[in-house]
């Protein structure tokens, strides 16, 4: 029985591991374009650009596992059933249950393997992915910005952008939400990213808009004010501080989440 269990899981080891290298590559393949996009046009350096990769992996992982389990389970027993093998087992006394038993048990060892992983090791990934993408922000604002997506990286402001050509923009909309006030809105036709060497500031100039600003006398209240030219400044000194970077709730552990279960 040991030679037919280990000839069994020579049949599923090399699909499993020919699986989970395939559909990861598959799937990395999908950023291989906001890679190059990073790396040419946005000038991020490819040492972030790896680490970032690198933190991808295990959300990657969670999915391609599962796959390959599957993958390697059919094409074992159908390179097996075409070759009439599981029949000639079974013709000398050995039960279906007891063929796939080996394959259940390495299963098995893989889906617990895949426990510190989903509750360890993915939201510690997660969590540094997010600390590193504001690190990028820090030294490559334009890094932050995709056009067609509300950005959220600048400290009180919420920027979109329908098109981005290096650090020229096009249709710009920023929203400063302001707590017990209306949302101060600034709209302009074009724009342009102005990095300060040194300061850990970004500079916006927009072209041809329109802001909300507030009135002195009562600041709930805005008037519109239409200009050709109109200078914004992006602090950024803060963005690093971790203590500023606190944990989503898909970032903690079950522990972590049973101890935030007992404050509440």
């Amino acid at each position: 029985m040991r030679i037919i269990r280990n000839y069994l899981l020579r049949e599923f080891v090399g699909p499993f591991f020919l699986s989970l290298f395939v559909s990861t590559m598959i799937l990395t393949a999908g950023h291989i374009v906001q890679v190059a996009d990073l790396i040419i046009n946005k000038g991020v350096s490819i040492f972030y650009v790896m680490r970032l990769f690198f933190l991808l992996m295990p959300w990657l992982l969670t999915f391609t596992i599962p796959i390959s389990i599957l993958s390697a389970t059919l094409l074992a027993f159908g390179r097996l059933a075409s070759d009439n093998e599981i029949i000639t087992l079974r013709a000398s006394g050995i039960s279906l249950y007891k063929i796939a038993a080996p394959l259940v048990i390495v299963s098995l060892i893989i889906s617990l393997f895949c426990i510190p992983l989903n509750d360890k090791i993915l939201p510690e990934s997660g969590y540094s992915a997010r600390k590193l993408i504001k690190e990028i922000g820090i030294r490559n604002p334009l890094a932050l910005l995709e056009p067609g997506i509300f950005v959220k990286g600048f400290e009180d402001y919420i920027i979109f952008v329908y098109n981005i050509n290096k650090n020229k923009l096009k249709n710009i909309r920023i929203y400063q939400p302001q707590e017990g006030r209306p949302t101060r809105t600034i709209v302009a036709e074009e724009g342009e990213v102005i990095t300060i060497p040194g300061e850990n500031v970004v500079k916006l100039k927009l072209k041809n808009g329109s802001a909300d600003e507030s009135l002195p006398q009562n600041p709930e209240r805005f008037y519109k004010l239409v200009f050709e030219t109109y200078y914004m400044t992006l602090n950024l000194k803060d963005a690093l501080k971790h203590k500023n970077i606190e944990k989503k709730p898909r970032e903690l552990s079950i522990a972590d989440l049973w101890r935030e279960i007992k404050k509440l």
